[in-house]
Parts: C-alpha cells; sequence; structure tokens
C-alpha cells in the first residue's frame, strides 16, 4: 500500500513541476522535487543500494536546483528519474529476483520457472525502455524548448509507459510464447521419452479393463488434446477426469503445452464447484474437444505445472503446486532406484491418480521406464488377485489400508507380483512380513519422495532417496532438500529422529493431520463441516492409535436422552460425504454431554482414546458373562479370545447330562459384548441371517469377531478354526420395509 501511494505522489508532483516550470522561479522548484525524492523514497521495495538511488539522486536534485535557482537544471528531473530506474532494473538482472518478477509475486507468490524467465526477459525490455526514454529526455533539454520538453515528459512518456503496461499484459499469452521460444531441449528430449517416441506405434502402453490401448493411439489422443490446449489462451486447466485414461491423456497435454494442470481432490460435485469459484478463469479439460486435425502445429513448451489439493492444518484445502519436470525427475529417480527388479512388468494399483502418489507411480513413471499400466484402479485386494490371476508379472503400487485388508490365506497367490510400492501412511511391521517386505515410499505432496525402506525384522528406520538430503529443524521436524522442493528445503511436520548413518525415524506429525487409506485428511476441517449442523455443539475427530480410521466425539445441543444417535449419525456422515470420499468419515461416533478432558482441562489424546477404547481388565463382575482371555482391534471391528465359564447358572437344565450353551446366551453375549467394545448400542430388534452351526459346550475357548455394519453389527464365533454360529444384530429403523 505505502509503495503504491509513494509512486502515485510521485507521479502527480511531475505533472505538478511540468506546470510550475512556467510559472513560478527557479528555486521553487525544488519543493515538489523534494516531495517526489520522498515518493520514490515510499514506494522503494527494499533498502537496496538500487533502491535507494532514485530518491538519492532526486534529493540531491532538489538542493542543486534552490542553490542555483536554475529552471534548466529543474527540468533534468526526468533524466534522474530514468537512470534511477535503469540502475534498480538493470541492478536487479544481477542480483535476482528481478523487479518485475518481484512484482509478478505479489500476485503470484508461487510464480512458476517459465514465469521467472518471462519476467527476467520483461526486465530487459524496461531496461531498454528507461535508456531509450531517459536519452530523450535529456534531448528535450539540451533543445530548450520548453514546449517540447513538456509536451514530452509531461504527456508523451507517461502515454508510452500505459501503452506498454497494458498492452503487455493483453498479450502475455502470446507474447511468452514468443520471448520463451518455445521449448528447451530439456523439455523436448522429456516430452520425447514420454510419449513413446523410441518404440512403435503397435506397442503396448496401457490397459483399460480388457482392452489393450497402442502407443500409437495414446501418442495420437494426447497430440489432437494439446492442439486444443494450444490454440487456447487458457492457463489453467482442471483434470475433471474421473477416469484414468482421459486423465492421463489431459495431465500429458496440458503440462507438455506450458500449462496449469489443477488437480481436484476428489471428483464430488461440491469439490468441482468450489475449485471454479477458486480458479474462475480455469476450464475444464473435459469441456474441450481435441483438435483432430495432424495439420494443426503444436510443439512442447516449458512451464507445465500441476497443482494437487491436500489437506491443510487450518482446515481449507491445500493446494501444492508442483513443476511437471519435478514429477518426471522422481520418476526418473524411482526407476534407477528400483527399475532393475521390475522388468518388463505390468504395473497395476489401488491408488487413485489423483493423488500425487498415483498420479506419479501409475501414470509418469510407467510412462517413463516404457512399461504398460493400468488406467483406473483396482477396487480392492480381491480385485488385485482376479487379476493377478490372469496371467503375466505384475508390479502393485498400493496403499497400506489395502495391505491390512486382504486375508492371509490369499498371500500366497501373489506370486506374479515382481515388487509392490506401498505409500501414503505407515505401513505396520506385522502387514510388510505377511506381504514379503514390500517397498515403502516416505514422502508427501509438498515434498515428494522422500525416503525409502523394506521391513525385514520391523519398525527399519528410512533411508534417503538419491539425491535427498534430511535434517532435523524446528522442534525436531524433518527438514528435506532435494531437486523436488524449492530451494532451502521444505519443513515438514514430521517429527524425527536422525540416526550416525543420515537414516532416520518417525516420531508422528505435529500438527493435526489425519492419513486415511492413503489420503491426506484435515481434522480441523471435518470438525467444521459437522459444528455447521444445527443440532451440534462441539465435535472432536482423532485417529484412535493403531486405527486407519477415524472417531468422532460430538456434543449435541439438545438432552441427551432425546437425541436420536442413529439419525444424528446419518446426517453428519451425508454433511462429510459432500465434499469428501466416505473412507474419510469417522467409522466410530461417540455423543456425549461434553467433551473429555484431563486433569488440566485439556482433551489430549489419552483422554479421547480412553473413550473408544475396550476395556482390557475383562467384563463387568456379573452372572452370565464369558472369560476375556484376550482381545484385539481390527479395523472394522473387534476379535476376542473368550472362555465358557463351566459354572454358568445357564448350563443347569439345558440340556440334562449334554450342557450345551443356549443360542439366546450367544446372541446375549454379543449384543452386549458389541456396547462395550464397539460403543454400538445394543437395542437390536431384528435378527439376521443366524446360523448355529455346531454346539458350544463348557469350558470351550471361542473366537468371537464382531464386525461394525452400515445397520448394525454382523458377529461370528469360532472354536479351534471352525465356525460354530454366524449371524447380524440390526436395528428395526434402517431396515426398508
Amino acid at each position: 500500500m505505502k509503495g503504491r501511494a509513494g509512486a502515485a505522489v510521485t507521479f502527480l508532483l511531475s505533472l505538478a513541476v511540468v506546470v510550475m516550470v512556467f510559472l513560478l522561479p527557479p528555486y521553487w522548484l525544488a519543493l515538489p522535487l523534494l516531495g517526489m525524492a520522498g515518493g520514490l523514497f515510499v514506494s522503494r521495495k527494499s533498502s537496496s543500494w538500487s533502491d535507494l538511488l532514485a530518491p538519492v539522486l532526486m534529493a540531491a536534485l532538489a538542493a542543486f536546483v534552490f542553490i542555483s535557482d536554475s529552471r534548466q537544471a529543474a527540468m533534468t528531473y526526468p533524466i534522474v528519474v530514468n537512470l534511477g530506474l535503469l540502475m534498480y532494473f538493470g541492478g536487479s538482472l544481477r542480483g535476482g529476483p528481478t523487479a518485475i518478477e518481484r512484482l509478478a509475486r505479489l500476485e503470484q507468490p508461487e510464480l512458476p520457472a517459465e514465469g521467472v524467465r518471462y519476467t527476467r526477459i520483461l526486465t530487459k525490455v524496461w531496461c531498454g525502455f528507461f535508456f531509450l526514454n531517459g536519452s530523450f529526455a535529456a534531448f528535450t533539454v539540451w533543445w530548450g524548448d520548453a514546449r517540447l520538453w513538456a509536451l514530452y515528459n509531461g504527456g508523451v512518456s507517461y502515454l508510452l509507459i500505459g501503452l506498454l503496461v497494458f498492452g503487455e499484459r493483453l498479450g502475455r499469452p502470446y507474447l511468452s510464447r514468443v520471448l520463451l521460444g518455445g521449448s528447451s531441449a530439456e523439455t523436448a528430449a522429456l516430452t520425447s521419452r514420454l510419449l513413446g517416441a523410441a518404440r512403435t506405434d503397435e506397442a503396448s502402453v496401457c490397459v483399460i479393463g480388457d482392452r489393450v490401448v497402442a502407443l500409437g493411439q495414446f501418442r495420437e489422443d494426447v497430440l489432437a488434446k494439446a492442439r486444443a490446449v494450444a490454440a487456447s489462451s487458457v492457463q489453467e486447466w482442471i483434470m475433471d477426469a474421473a477416469e484414468g485414461y482421459p486423465f492421463a491423456v489431459d495431465l500429458l497435454a496440458v503440462c507438455l503445452s506450458g500449462r496449469h494442470a489443477v488437480v481436484p481432490q476428489n471428483h464430488q460435485p461440491a469439490t468441482l464447484a468450489s475449485l471454479r469459484t477458486r480458479h474462475p478463469k480455469a476450464v475444464f479439460c473435459g469441456e474441450v474437444a481435441a483438435h483432430s486435425g495432424a495439420a494443426s502445429f503444436w510443439q512442447p513448451a516449458d512451464g507445465g505445472r500441476i497443482s494437487f489439493h491436500t489437506s491443510g492444518s487450518s482446515g481449507e484445502p491445500k493446494c501444492v503446486t508442483r513443476a511437471f519436470v519435478t514429477l518426471v525427475g522422481e520418476a526418473e529417480t524411482m526407476e534407477a532406484a528400483f527399475g532393475g527388479q521390475l522388468g518388463a512388468a505390468q504395473v497395476i494399483g489401488t491408488v487413485p491418480h489423483h493423488f500425487i502418489y498415483g498420479t506419479i507411480f501409475r501414470i509418469i513413471w510407467p510412462l517413463w521406464s516404457g512399461r504398460v499400466f493400468r488406467c483406473d484402479p483396482l477396487g480392492d485386494g480381491y480385485a488385485v488377485l482376479a487379476c493377478l490371476r490372469r496371467g503375466g508379472d505384475f508390479v502393485l503400487v498400493s496403499s497400506p489400508s489395502l495391505l491390512e485388508r486382504v486375508p492371509a490365506e490369499d498371500i500366497p497367490d501373489l506370486a506374479p507380483l515382481k515388487a509392490i510400492f506401498s505409500s501414503g501412511s505407515l505401513l505396520r511391521s506385522e502387514v510388510a512380513m505377511r506381504w514379503g517386505s514390500p517397498v515403502e515410499i516416505y514422502g508427501s505432496t509438498e515434498t515428494g519422495g522422500v525416503a525409502w525402506r523394506r521391513q525385514q525384522k520391523g519398525g527399519e528406520a528410512w533411508e534417503s532417496l538419491p539425491g535427498v538430503v534430511v535434517s532435523a529443524g524446528v522442534d525436531a521436524r524433518l527438514r528435506v532438500v532435494s531437486p523436488f522442493v524449492a530451494p532451502g528445503g521444505e519443513l515438514t511436520a514430521d517429527a524425527v529422529r536422525i540416526g550416525g548413518d543420515g537414516r532416520f525415524e518417525l516420531l508422528g506429525r505435529v500438527d493435526r493431520i489425519a492419513k486415511v487409506e492413503g489420503r491426506r485428511v484435515s481434522l480441523p476441517e471435518l470438525e467444521a463441516i459437522i459444528e455447521s449442523h444445527p443440532a451440534v455443539r462441539r465435535a472432536v475427530i482423532f485417529q484412535p492409535e493403531g486405527h486407519a480410521r477415524l472417531a468422532a466425539i460430538v456434543v449435541p445441543r439438545g438432552e441427551l436422552p432425546t437425541v436420536d444417535y442413529i439419525a444424528l449419525a446419518a446426517e453428519l456422515r451425508a454433511a462429510l460425504l459432500v465434499r469428501h470420499d466416505a473412507v474419510v468419515a469417522p467409522r466410530r461416533w461417540k455423543f456425549l454431554p461434553r467433551l473429555p478432558a484431563d486433569a488440566r482441562g485439556k482433551a489430549t489424546q489419552a483422554t479421547l482414546r480412553a473413550i473408544f477404547d475396550p476395556p482390557s481388565e475383562g467384563f463387568p463382575a456379573a452372572a452370565g458373562w464369558p472369560q476375556l482371555l484376550a482381545h484385539q482391534s481390527l479395523e472394522d471391528g473387534v476379535r476376542l479370545t473368550l472362555k465358557v465359564p463351566p459354572e454358568l447358572p445357564i448350563f443347569a437344565g439345558h440340556f440334562p447330562g449334554l450342557p450345551i450353551l443356549p443360542g439366546v446366551t450367544i446372541i446375549d453375549w454379543a449384543a452386549l459384548i458389541a456396547e462395550t467394545y464397539l460403543g454400538v448400542s445394543a437395542e437390536f430388534t431384528v435378527i439376521d441371517n443366524l446360523k448355529f452351526n455346531a454346539a458350544i459346550y463348557p469350558a470351550e475357548t471361542l473366537e468371537l469377531t464382531l464386525t461394525r455394519c452400515p445397520d448394525g453389527v454382523r458377529f461370528r464365533y469360532d472354536h479351534d478354526a471352525k465356525l460354530k454360529a454366524s449371524g447380524a444384530l440390526l436395528r428395526q429403523s434402517v431396515l426398508h420395509v
């Protein structure tokens, strides 16, 4: 604001000098000249000598005019201004950032590489203007015609400045192409490799369902869309394709054309509508038809960027912009580190393409290495197994949550996997052992890939990827310096302990960001959505230790006995699904009269976990309960090891000489234990799919597995790996009649 005010004062006083030259004695001109010196001083951007040169020279000129009482000396002020600006703009070309780059970053702080190049060229253009403008101002002083001097320095020079400013802004899309000269040799080589110039048109590039797409078809689709992008002046393009193939085509077309690809956080209608609001000049890629004419010219251009949206600690989705060449650089690094063990295996995965992990590992890396990739993510572990059973070699790109969910008995069917890559969150040691020690990649949207590990024994430290340097910064937070981040490095929100060999251990996050199914989620954002419901006073969401899914504690506005918890939880879940995928919604809900707090009045992680953690000391001392031997928390429920006490009164008379556990007790135990361990209301009204496969006898050891479902809880009792009983306990309110 000060800079604009100073520039305005300078402009008005310069016009005043033009008028006063004809009306006042020369020494009076020192006052507006001194005012111009003050305006130039206020409008400076820094305290460097180049910024101070113009106001110092103007102040010196004001003093000289006052002492000499020379009108001709006062008329040299345009020369002083142009000389000062020439030295300031020219000096910025040597030290950087340039004068125009500083102005550009006021509107766009994350200026891309091609923007920096463009502002540097533009700074040179302004240097030439100041030289010519100052030279002609000097000519008007030397010529001695006051009317010519006033006409040029009071009118024509400002008209030329305006034409240069507004003409550049209007013609910026076309000027940038001309000034930047198309693509560099690096971009041309990158384009050639990604589009498979060294391979034949008949080579396979990707798989869509059961159809194999040839490289020639893929190349033609990319070039056709790239021609449409290049023919438009639009700089920002929203990647709205929900399917993998059109996303890959659009991504390459936009980024290789030197434009900005904006990838939505998900494809929910509210998310896409929000993107359109935040990027009003952007165009959805799906709304633009490709140019199929081969005669239409297209060449790659530098400066392609891609923005991913991930949750920030403030609650608003955070937009992280990366240069496209850095993503390709990551793919090149991964190929150098792990490509030798992959061979020509097909790349399959479960990670959506709108996550940076999915974009790099499932699309860019296969294109860079020449491997065939399956375009769309596989829905679950069984879809992965079905794909593997078709035959061939595969590389699996997965999230830890999927690796945890695939049954252990299906693991022997994974022999066709040449390698498994897991990223998005930490992989538990027992899961890593079960899968034969997958390659875990640690990183984030901001940092890119940072480190890797393979858990052979469990809990191994992380080793930095080639070219990445890590250190412990403020509060032991990990600082990353690599070719994939901005100069100066990136300070993460992960606390670390770095060993003497350079490897490091992750100690947890220091902000309120949780990883759910590989998705980074802002807990404050989810809490704000829940608290916007008129029936909610407060809400706290957290991730219980050992669980991949979230839990929520809600304080309703009404009296607890009058609240319909089932209906309210459904409404809150629906509100979250407007902006987020289903896996982000909390799996476990508790409704309390007030938030839990410790002795200091704070809701710590320990106090929150105590609300959901099952009791470890066993069941209440009351007749009719089994003996608890052990319990284990599961992703969707709990598994308990129970012993049936022989002294249970229920055995009397059921049946004489051959006591067995009554079916009503089997059901009652499942309902009461579900309420105790899962927080699921025991007010069930419907029993569904009930089966008694074998009798349960006194002193038997049972394994009871309880699993949540949208309408209640499912249970099964096993003894020595044999099913004894199973069924589902449901609520009448959710049944469809």
